[in-house]
């Protein structure tokens, strides 16, 4: 008999009422029903009315009492998930109608994995995905915060800094990737929205945003040469002097290149 598990879909959304709607009918129109959804309104101005974002829809609605960030907002939602599977999706992007299905069944058929990841589609283009360790300590090969689904643990909450502004999903999958084994469908299952509006998680400049590039790259991470490379981009997009800046170009090339042709 085929086991159907809850899954707990976490939706976190500010200021953003009709693509949150949008967002919450993906999951409704899915072709497995056993989940809930928790919506996490960080703070909205106006408030959302529920009625309105989700006609017909029984969703689960918390608001926070002030802006608390992305992270902190997700950490709300896994507060309140009762499911044995995880999802989040953020606000401005969809789930296609088959992708519950395909992951809870494999995520059942394979215990051993922890996270499972699936292609995306954009407005512009197909989005590859890649369940390799080694690859995950150079580049975020697993994807925006909508695409995998997890299995839940309490220690889930931990791997979610208030403090990063970004890099965020990256820092995520490395610690999820660290307990246990990691999948993928090679499937389109999720659509992300690649549109010209402003994201949740937002760093306020250059220097913060590859700081914390930096500070999610090297982060327990025992790899040289990836550490290399962190520093790299680092110094490449931070450096004062058209020198300083193009030094580090080579390695970062040879680097990118090995991860296109090589380590898939």
């Amino acid at each position: 008999m085929k086991s159907n598990p809850l899954v707990s879909i976490i939706i976190c959304s500010r200021n953003r009422e009709t693509l949150l709607s949008e967002a919450i009918n993906s999951v409704y129109l899915q072709t497995y029903h056993n989940f809930e959804i928790i919506v996490i309104d960080d703070a909205s101005e106006p408030s959302y009315t529920v009625d309105l974002i989700s006609p017909n829809i029984p969703i689960l609605y918390y608001k926070n009492d002030k802006n608390l960030g992305a992270n902190a907002s997700r950490k709300v939602g896994l507060e309140q998930a009762q499911g044995k599977y995880v999802c989040f999706l953020d606000d401005d992007d969809k789930f296609l109608p088959n992708k519950l299905d395909k992951m809870v069944s494999l995520m059942e058929e394979q215990q051993h994995v922890v996270l499972c990841t699936c292609y995306a589609r954009s407005q512009k283009k197909k989005i590859k995905t890649y369940a390799n360790k080694k690859r995950l300590k150079y580049v975020n090969s697993i994807g925006s915060f909508s695409l995998p689904i997890i299995r839940n643990s309490s220690s889930l909450s931990a791997y979610l800094p208030a403090d990063l502004n970004n890099g965020q999903d990256w820092f995520f999958w490395k610690r999820i990737a660290e307990v246990g084994q990691i999948s993928i469908i090679q499937e389109e299952l999720v659509f992300f929205n690649e549109g010209g509006h402003k994201r949740i998680s937002n760093a306020t400049n250059k220097l913060d945003y590859y700081s914390n590039y930096l500070r999610v790259g090297i982060s327990n991470n025992s790899d040289f040469m990836a550490t290399l490379f962190h520093n790299s981009i680092f110094r490449f997009h931070t450096a004062n002097g058209f020198l300083l800046r193009y030094i580090n170009a080579p390695l970062i090339l040879l680097v990118r290149l090995y991860l296109k042709f090589w380590l898939k």
